[in-house]
């Protein structure tokens, strides 16, 4: 990956591409090869070192792998921040609510409020709400795996304009959609993966 690339993976279910994204993310294990973000090798072992090295992840399913669906917007958001966030073991509140608001304005998340339960909000602002909860750790790689599955049209534009967005700042992408059509779309490089390798790439 290189800085402010999109980079698509082609391939039908089944194929891989979660268990890499998985590996990248630092939640599955890797046997062998290594990962690079602009010719520097990256070393971890846990999804919390991925992300202390700037590696961010949403997965597939929301409901089940990224959101607390009883827990409020700001709670979600603030997830992967909260560590930062503490002095002395004690979260600023008012810097927490300061940074959501902060990411609800840039998400576009339509809510009443950030104290509102998430599984209480449309699939397209659940959504939002999880790349959101990523993007607050600052991350230099989002790794996206259906980021605009079950979601309507009016939010589907609003993800692909925060991914192009996200890229011209210098966030390099993995981008994997079913959605042929989006992944040519989107990515500026996409590789093609059958049976858990990598058999082409295309410019």
């Amino acid at each position: 990956l290189r800085k402010g690339e999109i980079l698509g993976i082609g391939a039908l279910d089944g194929q891989g591409q979660a268990q890499l994204m998985r590996a990248i993310a630092g939640i599955s294990r890797h046997n062998h090869g290594a990962i690079t973000l602009n010719g520097k090798q990256l070393h971890y072992r846990t999804c919390r070192q991925a992300l202390k090295q700037g590696v961010g992840y949403v997965p597939e399913d929301r409901k089940l792998q990224a959101l607390c669906l009883g827990m409020s917007v700001r709670e979600n958001i603030s997830l992967t921040r909260m560590f930062k966030n503490q002095k002395l073991g004690f979260i600023d509140l008012k810097e927490e609510k300061k940074q959501v608001q902060a990411m609800i304005d840039r998400m576009n998340i339509r809510t009443p409020s950030m104290m509102k339960a998430v599984g209480g909000l449309s699939g397209g602002n659940q959504q939002k709400v999880s790349i959101g909860k990523t993007l607050g750790d600052l991350p230099k790689v989002m790794l996206l795996n259906e980021p605009t599955r079950g979601i309507d049209v009016e939010a589907k534009q609003e993800i692909y304009r925060l991914i192009r967005g996200l890229a011209g700042e210098g966030v390099a992408i993995l981008l994997y959609t079913s959605d042929i059509m989006e992944t040519i779309g989107l990515s500026d490089r996409v590789i093609t993966m059958f049976e858990g390798r990598i058999t082409d790439e295309l410019t």
